[in-house]
C-alpha cells in the first residue's frame, strides 16, 4: 500500500489530532492575562564632529545603534527607571509584594477548574519574610528588563522602544522613562567623556613639550660636540675617493708591468750573445732599457727592480690616503644621518604640541555646548487593544505539530502491522486460490458512532460493494451443476464482516431467483439480530437437531432479504455441540432438498471450532479474510484446520474491506456513498 493510501485512509484520525492541538494551543493562549505594548520612537544623532570621540574612539555618542541597545538594557539605565516610576512597589514587578485581587478571565477559571478536577486544588505559596540584601532590587530590574524589547531599524539610526505590561498606562509611562533614562545617560556620558578627555590632553600637553625641549637641546649638542660637513663637501670626498680607486687600478698595472720586465731582465742572464740580442730585438721594453741605462745586463736589472719599487711606493701610499678618506666619508655620512634624525623628531614634537594646543582650546569651547546625540521622535501612548498573544501563531504551530505526530505514529503503526493490507498480498499467500476483493458496506452515523447501514444491502442503488457481492456470486456459482449446493461461510479472527458478506450474499442470490436458506451458527452475528429485530422467533436450530421440529416451523422468512434464516434461539447448548450431531446431516439434506443454496455460517475458527464439523458435510467453503484484521498467520492455521489438503477449485476466499480502485472511489465519494 502506498504511502498517501496509508495517510489518507487515516485523514479523520490526523485531522482530529491536528484539532486536539490547535485547541491546546488556544488554550494556552488564552489562559493567561491579556498583555498591553506600548511603543516610543527614538533616533539617534551622530555628532561626527565630536572631537572627544575624535580622540578617544569613545562610545559615548552612540552612532552605532546596535551599541546604543546595549546601553537601553544595562542595569544602571533600568535601575534608573525603576527608582523613577517606583516599580519596586507594583506587584506586577515585584514578586514580594501581595499582589492586588485581580477577576480572573473565563478562560483562567476553566483552566483553575480542570486543573482542581484532575490534581485537585492549588496550594498557596509561603510568604516570604527574610531576603538578601539588594536580592529585590535585581529581581525587579530583572522583570522590567524582560518586560522591555528593542528593535532597530536596519541602515537607520532609529530604535523602538517597547514595553509590555497588564496595563496599558503603565506600558506607555516606562516605554517614554526607557527613553528619557537613555537620552539622560548618554548626554551624562558625552559630557564626562569630555571633560576626561581635557583632562588627559592637558596632561598630554605637558610631557608634549617637554619631550620638545629635550630634542632641540640634544639637537643644539650634537652640533656643539661634533664637525657638521656640509652634503656638498661630502659629496665631493666620496667623488675624491672614486678618483683614487681608478689611480690604484692604474698603479696595479704599471707596477705587474714593472715586475714582468725584471723577470725578463733576469731571463737574459741565461742566454747567450746572440740569443740575448735576438731577445731583446723582439721585446721593445728591453730595447728602452738598453738604450736607458746602456747594454750591460746588471744596470738593466738594476733599472728595473729601482722601477718596480718605485711603483710600489706608489700604490701603497695611494692605498692609505684611499682607506683614510673612505673614514673619514663614512663618519661624517653617520653624524649628518643623526642630525637630520635629530630635526625631524624636533619637528614632529613641535608639531604634535601645536596640534594638541589647539585641540585643547577647542575642547575647552565644545565643553559648553555639548549635546546627547539623540530625541525622542515621539513618545508612547496607552495602547487602545491588547496584544493577541500570538495566538494564531501558537496554533498553527502545535498544529503542524500535531500534523508531525500523527503521521508519525501511523507510519510507526503501520510498519509494526503485520496484517494484510491488499489483495496482492494475499495472492502472494494463496496463489492458486480463487480470491475476490470485496470493499466495506457503506456507513452511517456519527464519526465517534458509525455503524454499518444494514439498508444498502436492501437498495437497488450500485455501490462498489454491491459490485463486489455481484462479483462473488459469479465466482460461486461458476462451475457449480445445476443442483443444490451446501456452502460454509467461515473466517480466521472475529470481526472481518462475515455475516454481512453471508447477508449480502444471500440478497445477491435472490435476484437471481436463487432459494436461499442461511444457518446462522454465530451468535456473534449482531448484524442478523439487528434484521431479525421485531420478527417472531420461537424456534430454532437446536429444536430442528434434537426436538425434532420440521424444519418449516422453524425458519424464518425475512421479506426484505427475501431468504431464509435458520437460527439458534436456545442457550442449553452450544453451536459446536450441535453441529456434531448425526442430526445435522439430516437437516442438510432436507435443506438441500427444499433450497438451492444453503450458507453456514458459523464462529471464527480461532475463536471456535464449530466450522470444522460443518467443513465435512459441504460443497464449498466461502473464508472470509479482514483487510487490516486478518495475518498471515491466523489465515495459515485457519485454513489448515479447515482445508488440510489445501483449497479446492471450488473454493472462495473473500477480502473484504480492500480498497477500491482510484477512479472508483472517486465516483463513490461523488455519490456520498463513501467506503470507511
Amino acid at each position: 500500500m502506498s504511502l498517501w493510501r496509508i495517510l489518507w485512509s487515516c485523514k479523520w484520525r490526523i485531522a482530529l489530532t491536528m484539532f486536539c492541538f490547535m485547541l491546546l494551543g488556544f488554550v494556552m493562549t488564552g489562559a493567561g492575562e491579556r498583555t498591553y505594548t506600548a511603543e516610543s520612537l527614538l533616533i539617534l544623532e551622530d555628532n561626527s564632529a565630536s572631537l572627544s570621540t575624535a580622540l578617544t574612539r569613545d562610545d559615548s555618542a552612540y552612532a552605532n545603534p546596535t551599541t546604543a541597545v546595549e546601553v537601553f538594557g544595562s542595569r544602571p539605565v533600568i535601575e534608573e527607571v525603576v527608582e523613577r516610576l517606583a516599580l519596586d512597589q507594583d506587584p506586577e514587578f515585584n514578586p514580594f509584594l501581595p499582589g492586588a485581587q485581580v477577576e480572573p478571565s473565563p478562560m483562567a477559571k476553566l483552566m483553575d477548574a480542570i486543573w482542581t478536577r484532575l490534581f485537585g486544588p492549588r496550594k498557596d505559596e509561603a510568604p516570604v519574610t527574610e531576603l538578601p540584601a539588594g536580592y529585590m532590587q535585581q529581581e525587579v530590574v530583572a522583570r522590567v528588563q524582560d518586560s522591555l524589547r528593542f528593535l532597530v531599524m536596519p541602515q537607520t539610526s532609529l530604535i523602538h522602544v517597547q514595553a509590555t505590561t497588564f496595563d496599558p498606562d503603565k506600558s506607555a509611562q516606562l516605554a517614554n522613562a526607557v527613553a528619557e533614562a537613555f537620552l539622560n545617560d548618554a548626554l551624562r556620558s558625552r559630557l564626562d567623556s569630555v571633560d576626561r578627555v581635557v583632562a588627559q590632553l592637558g596632561d598630554r600637553l605637558v610631557n608634549l613639550r617637554q619631550d620638545f625641549r629635550e630634542k632641540e637641546q640634544a639637537l643644539q649638542a650634537f652640533k656643539n660636540e661634533s664637525e657638521i660637513v656640509d652634503p656638498a663637501a661630502l659629496r665631493s670626498m666620496a667623488a675624491e675617493v672614486t678618483r683614487l680607486r681608478d689611480r690604484r687600478e692604474m698603479l696595479a698595472q704599471d707596477l705587474e708591468a714593472a715586475m714582468q720586465l725584471e723577470n725578463d731582465v733576469k731571463a737574459l742572464d741565461s742566454l747567450g750573445a746572440e740569443a740575448r740580442a735576438a731577445r731583446i730585438a723582439q721585446t721593445p721594453e728591453l730595447q728602452a732599457l738598453r738604450a736607458a741605462v746602456g747594454p750591460a745586463t746588471g744596470s738593466m736589472l738594476a733599472e728595473a727592480r729601482m722601477r718596480r719599487q718605485r711603483v710600489e711606493e706608489q700604490s701603497a701610499k695611494l692605498s692609505a690616503s684611499i682607506t683614510a678618506l673612505e673614514d673619514r666619508v663614512a663618519l661624517h655620512s653617520e653624524r649628518l644621518l643623526h642630525f637630520g634624525q635629530l630635526e625631524r623628531e624636533m619637528e614632529a614634537s613641535g608639531e604634535i604640541y601645536e596640534f594638541s594646543q589647539r585641540r585643547l582650546n577647542e575642547l575647552s569651547v565644545q565643553a559648553d555646548v555639548e549635546t546627547g546625540g539623540g530625541r525622542i521622535v515621539f513618545s508612547a501612548h496607552p495602547p487602545q487593544t491588547g496584544n493577541s498573544r500570538g495566538r494564531l501563531r501558537t496554533m498553527l504551530i502545535l498544529g503542524f505539530l500535531g500534523l508531525i505526530v500523527s503521521v508519525t505514529w501511523i507510519l510507526i503503526r503501520e510498519a509494526n502491522n503485520q496484517t494484510l493490507r491488499s489483495a496482492a498480498d494475499l495472492k502472494a499467500l494463496l496463489p492458486k486460490t480463487r480470491i475476490v476483493a470485496l470493499p466495506r458496506v457503506p456507513v452511517k452515523g456519527l464519526p465517534w458512532k458509525r455503524q454499518v447501514d444494514l439498508g444498502q444491502l436492501l437498495t437497488t442503488r450500485p455501490t462498489e460493494f454491491s459490485k463486489g457481492i455481484r462479483r462473488l456470486r459469479t465466482t460461486l456459482l461458476t462451475g457449480a451443476a445445476e443442483k443444490p449446493i451446501a456452502v460454509h461461510v467461515a473466517s480466521d479472527l472475529v470481526g472481518p464482516g462475515k455475516s454481512l458478506v453471508t447477508l449480502a450474499l444471500a440478497r445477491s442470490l435472490s435476484f437471481v431467483d436463487k432459494k436461499v436458506l442461511i444457518i446462522i451458527a454465530d451468535e456473534r452475528s449482531a448484524a442478523v439480530m439487528r434484521l431479525l429485530q421485531g420478527s417472531p422467533v420461537q424456534n430454532g436450530l437446536e429444536n430442528v437437531l434434537i426436538g425434532g421440529e420440521d424444519l418449516d416451523s422453524t425458519i424464518i422468512r425475512q421479506q426484505q432479504l427475501g431468504v431464509d434464516l435458520l437460527v439458534n434461539t436456545q442457550d442449553s447448548r452450544t453451536p459446536a455441540d450441535l453441529l456434531e450431531l448425526d442430526s445435522f446431516p439430516l437437516l442438510l439434506q432436507a435443506a438441500l432438498e427444499r433450497y438451492d443454496i444453503v450458507l453456514i455460517d458459523t464462529a471464527p475458527l480461532l475463536a471456535a471450532p464449530d466450522g470444522l464439523q460443518v467443513a465435512r458435510h459441504v460443497d464449498k467453503t466461502l473464508f472470509v479474510a479482514g483487510c487490516n484484521l486478518s495475518s498471515s498467520g491466523s489465515l495459515e492455521t485457519s485454513l489448515g484446520d479447515l482445508l488440510p489438503k489445501g483449497p479446492g477449485a471450488q473454493d472462495v476466499v473473500v477480502f473484504y474491506g480492500a480498497e477500491a480502485d482510484p477512479q472508483q472511489k472517486a465516483e463513490r465519494y461523488s455519490q456520498k456513498l463513501g467506503v470507511m
